[in-house]
């Protein structure tokens, strides 16, 4: 707070609050919302397969908000199982995205007493 005024003699343009506001809002508005509707993975382990239940329920055909998706896929990723995950996402005609998420497996925990 002490150099303020010397770091202002190298600002050129000053944009007020409210421009800043508009155009955030703007941006906001033109960006399409994050709707998942289909999961695709991507594993050389077979028995993870799970995976994609755990995010999208097979047997419902539904679509995955982006505060759905999150918990889900938080979840997923606790799992003990995974390691590694990459999430890939892919834009559909319908303006809903594909996930395509790879995934590597752990190695096996074992105990011997």
């Amino acid at each position: 707070m002490l150099k303020m005024d010397s770091l202002k003699m190298y600002i050129h343009e000053r944009i007020s609050k409210e421009v800043l506001e508009a155009k955030r809002k703007e941006f906001q508005h033109d960006i399409i919302p994050l709707n998942v509707s289909s999961i695709s993975i991507k594993s050389e382990a077979k028995n993870l397969t799970h995976a994609g239940n755990s995010i999208m329920r097979r047997k419902k055909q539904e679509v995955l908000s982006a505060e759905k998706l999150e918990k889900r896929y938080f979840r997923l990723s606790a799992t003990p199982q995974i390691d590694f995950i990459y999430p890939r996402l892919s834009l559909q005609k319908d303006s809903t995205y594909e996930m395509e998420l790879t995934l590597n497996k752990a190695k096996e925990f074992r105990l011997d007493v």
